[in-house]
């Protein structure tokens, strides 16, 4: 990973940052010894020390069986679309090739007549398409982070958790070693945990009470295959891993 100048000036900047804050707290420290209450005096309230907790969101999404049910669905729903375009698309092409093929000219300004009104029948369309999937995926979504707040909800009251954080972690030592899953730790959106203690991470229990009340509205149907030329065809059911609906 490159670093930049602007980025060696940030890091210097957090450097310096934390210094400078280690010395503040060695001060406060010291001026906290010096001030401390004498003794029978009233004693100083502290602040209430928090029950935290964490869960991998990245296997929540690998192994919770509605979130891959919905994943399945909207992947047939988007080859489904994708079958349909390509269809179209090649039926443009044809008209394409007998265009230039045509010698009569009155023929040959039907063709760009009928070549221009499927050319915009197929841009509408192609809206049409991506609007209805992108509906799908956000409904399926809702339903998905609702269900994984509740449980959230459930389990932090039950075992008393204070805070429950969500993370993103690698389920594989081969999504470990991507370079996709290193940028996403070297450059996070929000505090970044490089070390969770499996003490506080509460994934296992909320995957196996998410499988257990809410489950999928039924069992994954086959995935679909899309062919080049936008044919479909059932593949094999297999889980898939890690998926979104959103993807």
């Amino acid at each position: 990973i490159s670093l930049g100048g602007a980025n060696v000036k940030r890091v210097s900047l957090f450097l310096s940052c934390l210094v400078a804050l280690g010395v503040t707290l060695a001060m406060l420290g010291r001026m906290q010894a010096q001030t401390a209450p004498a003794a029978g005096a009233a004693p100083v309230a502290q602040p209430a020390s928090g029950k935290i907790a964490v869960f991998n969101v990245a296997q929540i999404m690998k192994d919770f069986g509605k979130w891959q049910y919905y994943a399945v669905i909207m992947d047939n729903e988007r080859k489904k679309a994708s079958a349909e375009l390509i269809k179209a698309k090649n039926g443009l092409m044809r008209l394409q090739e007998a265009l230039e093929r045509e010698t009569v000219q009155d023929k040959k300004e039907q063709l760009v007549k009928t070549m221009r009104e499927q050319r915009n029948a197929f841009e509408d369309r192609e809206k049409q398409l991506k609007e209805a999937l992108d509906a799908q995926v956000a409904k399926h979504l809702k339903e998905l982070f609702t269900d994984v707040q509740l449980v959230v909800k459930t389990v932090a009251e039950t075992y008393n958790y204070d805070i429950v954080f969500a993370y993103p972690e690698a389920t594989t030592q081969a999504e470990a070693d991507t370079q996709m899953y290193i940028d996403l730790k070297m450059r996070p959106q929000a505090a970044m945990p490089f070390f969770v203690n499996k003490r506080v991470d509460i994934t296992e229990t909320m995957i196996s009470t998410l499988n257990l009340h809410r489950k999928a509205p039924g069992v994954p149907p086959a995935p679909l295959v899309l062919g080049k030329d936008g044919e479909l065809t059932a593949g094999a059911v297999t889980t898939t891993s890690g998926s979104s609906p959103a993807k």
